[in-house]
């Protein structure tokens, strides 16, 4: 079905628009990794219209993923937890929230019963009218710049991965900076090129997703790519999202541990029979847990958790961009 789809080729950088790059020996065809930034990208990309269409959310078109599986529900609402943690650190709690690329509204949901003032833009009118109905969430089925909301009026305006889908990253985090008030935040989430995850998947790796992700950001490159829109990062993280309920392969396939997963041996030796939303699953022993949960601290530690989370500030009107934000810092991977 893909096959059928209209592709466009890429031919600038996503973080810093530069027309100069080289392959990567990653994806059919190749990756490329820009001169300038060293921003890694796709060469080209599925029409957006094709893409993002009804079901995108609900595991029912060849993008997209199926976020009303029982099991990953309970996994967005700890990783919306943990983000929310990390948010709180640096903007305190009970703020105003505004999530672009809301979904089905899992973020806003752990929000709002932590006491913030939430909303959400979803232009994917099946997810957004979920996030309202199921969830009671005010959410707006549209653009974020057809949304109708003031602007310069929000604490925190955050995109969850949805970075990695734009043609034009810096002016995507400008837009998103308009409608953060002077000396907000804004806050954005996206697959870790660094990780080890990455690393050992090779081309399985899941934040590939051919025609799809046309960017694909480390820590560093991240951060240039905001420091050239204008903002000041303050914290980034590149966590591992593990939880309590994880089954013991969700785990190894999080820490980028494929040659475990599924084999009978480590199963009987690290895991143990359970249950996970009424179904038969192997979860890890107690001391396998702690010990993966020590892994993924130390992926963080290094840099190369499963995803990036960075959190910058939108200067206020009258301050002058420092040199390093106006200039271009050339950041490696």
């Amino acid at each position: 079905m893909t096959a059928e789809l209209r592709a466009y080729q890429v031919h600038n950088c996503p973080g810093c628009g530069e027309d100069r790059s080289h392959p990567v020996n990653l994806g059919d065809p190749p990756l490329r990794r820009c001169d300038r930034c060293s921003v890694v990208y796709a060469p080209q990309y599925a029409d957006p219209s094709e893409v993002y269409v009804e079901g995108y959310l609900f595991g029912e078109t060849p993008f997209g993923l199926d976020l009303m599986h029982p099991i990953f529900q309970a996994f967005l609402a700890q990783a919306a937890a943990t983000r929310l943690r990390l948010i709180e650190k640096v903007v305190g709690p009970n703020a105003s929230f505004l999530d672009v690329g809301c979904g089905t509204g899992e973020l806003l949901a752990v929000a709002r019963a932590r006491g913030w003032t939430t909303t959400g833009v979803e232009p994917v009118s099946q997810s957004a009218e979920y996030a309202i109905q199921q969830r009671g969430l005010q959410v707006i089925p549209d653009l974020l710049e057809r949304s109708g909301l003031p602007e310069h009026s929000f604490d925190v305006v955050s995109a969850f991965h949805v970075v990695e889908h734009m043609i034009d990253a810096q002016s995507f985090l400008r837009t998103l900076s308009r409608w953060a008030k002077p000396g907000g935040h804004v806050v954005v989430e996206v697959p870790n090129w660094r990780s080890f995850h990455r690393r050992n998947a090779g081309p399985g790796w899941e934040g590939l997703r051919p025609l799809e992700h046309l960017g694909h950001y480390g820590p560093e490159t991240l951060k240039a790519t905001m420091r050239r829109a204008g903002l000041r990062p303050v914290l980034v993280r590149t966590p591992t999202f593990l939880w309590a309920r994880q089954t013991l392969d969700h785990r190894l396939d999080a820490l980028g541990l494929y040659k475990w997963k599924g084999r009978s041996r480590p199963q009987r030796v690290f895991g143990r029979p359970g249950q996970l939303k009424g179904e038969a699953v192997i979860v890890p022993r107690r001391l396998t847990a702690l010990a993966l949960a020590g892994l993924g601290a130390t992926y963080e530690r290094l840099g190369v958790g499963q995803v990036v989370l960075a959190i910058a500030e939108v200067p206020p009107p009258t301050s002058e961009p420092s040199a390093r934000s106006a200039g271009d810092p050339s950041a490696t991977q």
